[in-house]
């Protein structure tokens, strides 16, 4: 009964408004982490600009760095904690946080609530990291506008300009078994070429170096490739590991992102042959019959 009526929409309204005097603390604390994060738009013109790698930070990674908290799909362990503290910018390589830790204007209501909450019980972690990582940040969150931004042209833009980022580029992507990057969507239609490495949907550091030996030998025979990287915390380690010699890109959630809006929602919704992490039982994926999707697996790492 408390459950229904929490998730309810008089439920929700009362918690957001609850959740809005948190603002206040979440300005202060905020002012004094004293991040500079590029907005989602101007990381993708960073991103275009520089032929950057990329690895993102979000609340799941803090999670496991500062809580040992394991996330649905990979466990919290000391050596993945210790690899995601001790990663920091380079000339081949940058990070990207929340811009939420900064500000949350251009976000909808539901997504500042969200970063209000957050900063304000996990503000003593977030100073302490801020305070050891300086520098400048790109945005996380530059692959996941769909959910977050209230601006609906914005959205278009952004998602448009992702694209732009492999088109004409012989694209590898690394992937958890059920992702599907791509499949069935336009996503990848302006690549030069195509090919994956499926790793485990789940617990995918555990295999992180096999991961990162498999791609150096299909990349090395590879001209000019572009690393496409979704593999939630491992994903942003990889991009670091392989940015000496290859452009990496910590993608995250952008091809649900873009299967909700193909479906006309700017809010998440199941996705029958894609993984969720945060979808109620998104872990039982529909069978995949996709033929030109399979033609592109190179390896498959269990």
């Amino acid at each position: 009964m408390v459950k229904q009526i929490i998730k309810s929409r008089i439920g929700q309204f009362f918690i957001r408004l609850v959740s809005g005097f948190l603002f206040i603390p979440y300005y202060i604390y905020a002012k004094r982490m004293n991040l500079r994060i590029l907005d989602a738009s101007k990381t993708v013109e960073y991103i275009l600009n520089n032929n950057i790698s990329v690895g993102r930070i979000g609340d799941g990674e803090f999670n496991i760095m500062f809580s040992d908290k394991s996330i649905g799909f990979q466990k919290a362990s000391s050596k993945l904690k210790n690899e995601l503290i001790n990663l920091n910018a380079n000339n081949n390589f940058l990070l990207a946080l929340p811009h939420g830790l900064e500000t949350t204007r251009e976000y909808n209501i539901k997504t500042k609530v969200f970063w209000w909450r957050y900063v304000t019980f996990n503000h003593k972690f977030l100073i302490h990291y801020s305070e050891n990582h300086g520098g400048e940040f790109l945005d996380t969150n530059f692959s996941r506008v769909v959910t977050e931004f209230k601006n609906k042209e914005a959205i278009d833009k952004v998602i448009k300009n992702v694209c732009r980022i492999w088109k004409n580029r012989n694209v590898i992507i690394i992937e958890g078994k059920f992702t599907r990057f791509g499949m069935n969507n336009d996503l990848l239609d302006n690549a030069k070429s195509v090919n994956r490495i499926i790793a485990p949907a789940e617990n995918a550091y555990s295999k992180i170096d096999e991961i990162y030996k498999k791609t150096c030998e299909i990349a090395s025979n590879i001209e000019n490739p572009i690393i496409i990287i979704s593999l939630g915390p491992t994903a942003t380690i990889l991009s670091y590991r392989l940015s000496p010699k290859y452009q990496s890109i910590d993608i995250g959630h952008f091809d649900l992102q873009y299967e909700y809006l193909r479906r006309g929602y700017y809010h998440k919704v199941s996705i029958n042959d894609r993984y969720d992490n945060e979808m109620k039982n998104g872990n039982k994926v529909k069978k995949n019959v996709d033929k030109y999707y399979k033609d592109q697996i190179r390896v498959v790492i269990e």
